[in-house]
């Protein structure tokens, strides 16, 4: 993913400054949108696992109790 964006972004520094502009706008966002992406997976997958290790740890010691 880094190279992908280094690439572009060597290849927009080659553009006239007029034209450069818009190009590295794009370039910005779409590294902010997959950073965003990245992130909020992250929380998610971290809350989700969360709630599972709960659901499981729970489950396991109320079996405990009703088997003793």
């Amino acid at each position: 993913m880094l190279s992908d964006f280094k690439d572009a972004f060597d290849a927009i520094s080659k553009l006239d400054p007029a034209q450069r502009a818009p190009y590295q706008t794009w370039l910005v966002v779409e590294v902010v949108r997959d950073l965003a992406y990245y992130i909020l997976l992250a929380i998610i997958a971290y809350t989700l696992g969360r709630r599972l290790i709960h659901a499981m740890l729970t489950a396991f010691r109320e079996s405990r109790r009703e088997c003793a």
